[in-house]
């Protein structure tokens, strides 16, 4: 809460407080016909403008901020020093305002203890005003700072979630290249080739939370391309996409874990060819995204380091309302369902 607000709010609940005050004071004298009604007013007005210019001299300077609002105690006694010199005032002006306008002599052992009961009281209101405007003003500031702080710890953790993912696939890549040098140059060359066309790729997508799913099935095929070249003649891969999915907002590179994991416990753990399904379908307001291979049944893989980070990135970035299951597929193999919200890109 800015300074200017602070203070509107202030004035505006003093203006009420005196308002009541005003009305109190003056229901007594409203029939009475020997004093006039303006005149009444103006002798319990005039002792309000001096309290308000009082108050607007104090909210003018920075005093209020000092000492430290928690605890409540220090602070308040801090400011109370100065209720004695505000007290003294008050019964001057009070004094004055009965004796010049309502000509009235009340005697001094009525007037004082009034005075003194009415500023006192009053004085005390108006700290607690400041206080609760000031304390509620620091918690949303704190509240502002700690949301802060979170979002600064997720997008962190997110940008280290993610780099951790390049290293890994690189060294399975050239894991693959290596071993194509003893065999067959040629796919070794065309595999280096797909590396650095998905490399390149990556870097358009690095420094974002989240792509469409176009851009992050581009990545999937490079991907896709180079262990299809490591496991040749050993695995087909179908894409059932529809077009309308394709402008949907995915975190970027989240189903390249999804397929190594195909690939490393569906077809490397098998001699028979193999399948590899990634369908994607939209229902009502959200994404569905499923990744299923054929082989064997799953078998402790729901608790790989990939899997959890896929599922750590999808907390930090939609917190529930996005999932990451694995499960037996239908017919065999593994499956990896992926279910986020629908947010279309911007066109």
């Amino acid at each position: 809460m800015s300074r200017s607000l602070h203070v509107t709010l202030i004035a505006a609940l003093w203006i009420l407080l005196w308002v009541v005050v005003t009305l109190i004071e003056t229901a007594p004298v409203l029939h009475n016909t020997r004093i006039p009604l303006w005149l009444s007013l103006s002798a319990v007005l005039l002792p309000i403008v001096f309290a308000t210019a009082w108050a607007a001299w104090e909210l003018r300077s920075a005093q209020f901020t000092r000492p430290a609002l928690n605890p409540p105690w220090p602070w308040f006694r801090h400011h109370l020093r100065r209720l004695p010199f505000f007290l003294v005032l008050m019964f001057v002006a009070t004094y004055l305002t009965n004796r010049l306008l309502l000509h009235t002599f009340l005697p001094l052992h009525i007037l004082v203890p009034w005075a003194l009961l009415k500023g006192g009281v009053l004085y005390c209101l108006w700290l607690a005003l400041i206080f609760s405007s000031l304390t509620v003003g620091k918690m949303r500031q704190d509240d502002e700072r700690l949301l802060s702080a979170q979002r600064a710890l997720a997008e962190a953790q997110l940008a280290q979630l993610q780099a951790q993912l390049r290293p890994h696939f690189i060294f399975n890549a050239l894991n693959t290249v290596s071993a194509l040098m003893h065999t067959d140059i040629g796919r070794a060359d065309r595999v280096l080739a797909q590396l650095g066309d998905l490399l390149r790729a990556s870097l358009r997508v690095d420094r974002r939370d989240e792509v469409s799913l176009k851009e992050e099935l581009e990545l999937l095929e490079r991907y896709a391309g180079i262990m299809r070249e490591r496991f040749d003649g050993r695995v087909s891969l179908q894409w059932d996409v529809p077009a309308e999915t394709l402008p949907a907002r995915v975190p970027a590179m989240l189903l390249q874990p999804l397929l190594e994991n195909a690939f490393k416990h569906g077809v490397e753990k098998s001699s028979a060819v193999e399948r590899i399904t990634i369908r994607a379908a939209r229902h009502g307001d959200e994404l569905h995204i499923d990744v299923h291979n054929t082989g064997p049944r799953m078998n402790g893989s729901a608790a790989g380091v990939g899997l959890q980070n896929c599922r750590e990135r999808l907390y930090l970035l939609y917190n529930s309302h996005a999932s990451l299951d694995v499960s037996d597929g239908e017919g065999g193999g593994v499956k990896a369902s992926v279910t986020l919200p629908w947010r279309p890109t911007a066109h």
